[in-house]
Parts: structure tokens; sequence; C-alpha cells
């Protein structure tokens, strides 16, 4: 009896557990048919949605644009392409190797990495490589394999590679977000990228998050797009006569830019050398993407002679026809100042310091001026303070030497030397001369179209009247005396009055000046409405002077403007 009731309990238990075991078989049974048949399309559907989920999260970049040259037309310069992300569902996949075979026959893509991905049991998203082409997707698709899928994903693209870099920058990554670095990409990062929507998320009792619970309480805003004043035409042309001098001058490096004096806008804006904007990272010098134009600050040299008439005219120290005479070199604080060419010019008028650019003339013309006054039109001309063009990274220049005692450093400036200025500083200048005594902002951005169609245009913007209109007219004679029988003959354009000056100047070194020069020319034309200043500068290239490097490249841009632009020739 004892006996029977230990086996009748024995048995009780046994049954006890099948029944468990059946309930939790049955359990596991029936969560594989609603994963695997009932809830099959959620689950791939959910691995799917991650570009909708995207979009509705993340905004998308806004376009940076400029005009066509011929139509007019506004087209992207910065703008984004889909490109493809392959992604294995790998409880799908039912040949791991064939499948890695497969699609390595069509992209790059590592065994020991992928495989192990496409061999996991009961994974609903395992990414296997980003940006595909569109071919590359296609050539996948056509093999028909279970459990691959793709999702477009957009990436910041360049249409023109090179053309416009220093002006655009890219698009890079910091951490793990994708970030505008350099030029308009991160001058105006915050309305370029948009904003950022919200996600809701609901987790379990267990603190996992429930997937079906996933609702965007909060859409993405896309960004800004960003309307440029470059023409396409001038930029082009512009950006290939430097690549040209460049070489065959064999030079260091170069910019050129190209603005409308009576407004500010920048036409065109190039260095060398630059970069490819797609191919950001391969470059090894960073350096390359600091735009030269407003980063880069020198010596000017003998351009600086017409700033220095400028203060001359408009304080009533000098006419043009003011006559000094030159004896080869100045002596002033101890120090002998020669002319560049060492040469003695005798008698002249200040047009033919100007034409000749004689560097005792300029000394004369700055002797003739109070320090603090010199100074303080150099300021007002734009020089040692920043011109608040929209980029980033611009420099101040440096007129520091102005505020020492004594005749010599106004007089070393008076020349260009003491002194450093940028490009852009530069150009502005010189386009007071060609606006009637007006200092122009420089600007790059016509205007900016926000997600809800607001626009912002940038109207030209007046700094100071830095000289009379007279002043200003007066000099642009002495300028285009320059360019027609003076040291700035190789910039002309035959039946068009151009004006502007050289500047050939020795690179500072330790203890004085080495032999390697910067050289420069600045000008304006047509001289009685000037449509277009353009500054040419050639860091180091292995020709004599300016007057043979730097100005005939100002005559093959200006010559294509007044094409380009239809005027009518003035003689």
């Amino acid at each position: 009896m004892h006996f029977q009731r230990k086996n009748r309990k024995k048995d009780n238990r046994i049954t006890f557990l099948m029944v468990i075991f059946f309930i939790f078989a049955g359990l596991i049974i029936v969560r594989l048919f609603v994963l695997q048949i009932l809830q099959h399309n959620f689950y791939i559907n959910l691995a799917a949605d991650i570009h909708q989920i995207y979009q509705e999260i993340f905004p998308t970049r806004g376009e940076i644009l400029i005009k066509r040259a011929i139509t007019n037309e506004l087209y992207p310069i910065a703008t984004n392409n889909d490109l493809y992300l392959i992604y294995a569902i790998s409880r799908d996949v039912q040949n791991p190797d064939a499948t890695f075979e497969k699609l390595s026959s069509i992209i790059e893509i590592s065994k020991e990495k992928i495989l192990p991905r496409l061999s996991k049991k009961n994974d609903l998203y395992e990414p296997i490589k980003h940006y595909l082409s569109k071919e590359e997707m296609e050539k996948i698709k056509e093999l028909n394999l279970k459990g691959i899928e793709f999702i477009s994903e957009t990436v910041r693209f360049y249409p023109h590679n090179n053309l416009f870099s220093h002006i655009l920058g890219f698009v890079g990554f910091k951490k793990d977000e994708q970030i505008g670095q350099y030029g308009i990409e991160e001058y105006f990062e915050k309305e370029l990228k948009g904003k950022k929507g919200f996600l809701k998320e609901t987790k379990g009792a267990e603190g996992s998050l429930i997937a079906a619970s996933k609702s965007v309480i909060q859409k993405s805003k896309n960004g800004a797009t960003i309307i440029l004043t470059l023409d396409e035409a001038i930029q082009f042309i512009t950006c290939q006569e430097l690549k040209n001098a460049v070489e065959k001058y064999k030079a260091q490096s170069g910019t050129i830019i190209v603005m409308e004096p009576q407004t500010g806008k920048i036409l065109s804006l190039c260095n060398a050398p630059d970069f490819n904007p797609n191919k950001y990272n391969q470059n090894t010098d960073i350096n390359v993407f600091n735009n030269s134009a407003i980063f880069n600050q020198y010596e000017p040299g003998s351009v600086f002679k017409a700033i220095t008439m400028a203060i001359g005219l408009e304080t009533n120290k000098i006419t043009p026809e003011t006559i000094y005479e030159d004896k080869g070199q100045a002596q002033i604080g101890g120090y002998t100042i020669r002319n560049f060419d060492s040469k003695k010019y005798g008698k002249q008028t200040m047009t033919g310091v100007l034409e000749k650019s004689i560097n005792t003339g300029a000394i004369f013309v700055a002797d003739q001026i109070e320090n603090k006054i010199f100074k303080k039109y150099i300021e007002d001309f734009g020089f040692g303070k920043l011109t608040g063009i929209t980029l980033p990274g611009e420099s101040l220049g440096d007129i520091s030497s102005l505020d020492k005692k004594g005749k010599l450093y106004i007089a070393t400036a008076s020349f260009g030397q003491g002194i450093s200025v940028t490009p852009i500083q530069l150009i502005s200048a010189f386009s007071v001369i060609a606006n009637q005594g007006q200092l122009m902002k420089p600007y790059l951005v016509d205007k900016i179209i926000k997600n809800n169609n607001e626009e912002f245009k940038t109207n030209p913007q007046i700094i100071k009247q830095v000289i009379s209109a007279k002043t200003a007219m007066l000099l642009s004679g002495m300028l285009t005396s320059v360019v027609k029988k003076g040291c700035g003959k190789k910039a002309g354009v035959k039946n068009y009055y151009m004006a502007g000056k050289t500047g050939t100047a020795q690179i500072p070194s330790k203890g004085g000046y080495s032999d390697e020069t910067i050289q420069t020319f600045v000008g304006f034309g047509p001289v009685d409405n000037p449509r277009f200043a353009i500054l040419v500068k050639l860091d180091k290239p292995q020709i004599k002077d300016a007057s043979i490097s730097a100005a005939p490249i100002f005559s093959k841009i200006a010559e294509f403007i007044l094409n380009y632009y239809q005027i009518p020739p003035e003689n």
C-alpha cells in the first residue's frame, strides 16, 4: 500500500511537469506564430521604416544656389544626393555564405565583418554598407537575394567639385554628427541644418522600448535655402585664369576676387590651391581649407600707394599735378629708403609717382600728413577691421605699426610695408575709389529662403563715406594713367579705360626682407561707370614683378566681363 501511494505521487509529479512543459511549448509556438506569421509584416515594415522615421525626426539640409549665367535660372552648387544603405534581415537570409559571395562581387565588403551579420538568427536589422550608388543598388536587387533590403540615405553633394570650394566649405563629421565646416556651410550651419523633430517612445515593464509605440510628436523643419551673389560664368573664368597663372609662373598659391563696387556684391572668389569638398577627407594638409581671400594677411606693397594718394588728395596736401623731385632715396629716422628699382626719377607729378611706382614719392605724400590723421583714414578705408563678410575665419590685418611714434612707420606704410591687409580688405578699399568715395560692406549671400517660404534679402550696405566723390574721381584718373602708360600697361583692355595699381611686395623674413615676393594687381573698370573691381594676388611667383604676372590676368578677366556684360567700347 505504501509502495502504491509512492508511485502514484511520482506519476502526478511527472504529469504536472509534462503539463508545464506543454504549456511553455505552446506559448513558444504561439509566440513564434505571432512573430513570424501574424506580425511578420509589422517587423519587416519596422525595419524598412527607418528612413521614414529618419525623415520625420531629422531635417533635410538646405541647398545653396546661384544663378545660371545664360538662363538666369537658379541651380544648386551644394545639394543633397540620395544614396543607399544596404542591410540584412538576417533571419530571412537563406544561405549566408552564398549571399556574401554575390554581394561582394558588386560592392566591396569585409567577409570578417559582414558574414557574421548575415548569419545571425532572428535578427531584423544588420547594416552592411552605407552610401551605395543607385547603379550598385539596382544590380544587387536583380540578384533577388532573400533578406537583403535597402534604405535611401541623404549625403551632401557638390556638383562642381573644386570650383566653389573655399566659398562653400563642406559638411563633415564632428563626433557622430554631420556639421558644416568652413565657408557658407559653417557660417550658416544653424540656418542650413534646419530643426530636429521629437520622437515619443514607450517602455515596457522590464524597461525595454516598445517598438510599436514609437510616434513622432513634432516633425522636423528642413533647412533654409541660401542664394549666393556669385556669377557662374565669372567664377569659372576667374578660377581658370588663376589656375593657369599659378602653373605658368610656378607660384606657391594665389587669390582672385571680383566685386561689384557700387553694392559690395561678390561676383567671384577663387583661391589656389583649392580642394574637392566631396572628398575633403583626402586632404592631408588642413590649411588648404582656409579661405586665403579673407584669412591670409600680407604686406600689400605698392598697391597701397593708391590709398596714400587718396589721403593726400582728400586732405588737400597734394593735387595730381603736385611736383616732387625724386632723388632715388629718402632718409627717415636714420634709415635710407630707396625705390624698388633703385632708380632716380627726378621731377615728377603725383600721377607720375603712381605711374612709375616711386616709393619716395609716396613717402613725400605721407610726410605732409599728421600721423593720427593718416591712421584715421587708413582705418576709414577698412584696414585693421573685419569687413563683416559672411564667411568664418576672417582676419583683421595689422596696422598697429601706425601707432608708433616718428615718421618711419608712416613712411613705410605709405608704399605698403610694415602693415598687413587681407585681399578682401584691399579690394573693398579700391572699390571706395570706384564708388565715389563710399565704402560698401562686401557680401556673398543674396537671399535666404526659410522653410515657411519667408525670405530675407540682403541689401547693399554703406559703411562710410571715406573720401569725397571729387577725390575719388581725381584718383580714378590718376590710376587710369597708370594702366594707360605706367606700370599697369598690361592690365589694359583695348577700347576701354581701366584703372588700377600694381604691387610687388617682398616677403618679411628675420632681420629684413627676402627676395621672394607677393605680387598684386587691383583695379576696376570701365572708369566712367565701374561695373567691377578685380584683385589678383600671386604668392611667390617665379617672375620679376606684378606688372608682368598679375596685371595681364586682370586684363583677361576684365575683357571677359566687358564682353559678357555687353558693355560698349568707350573709345
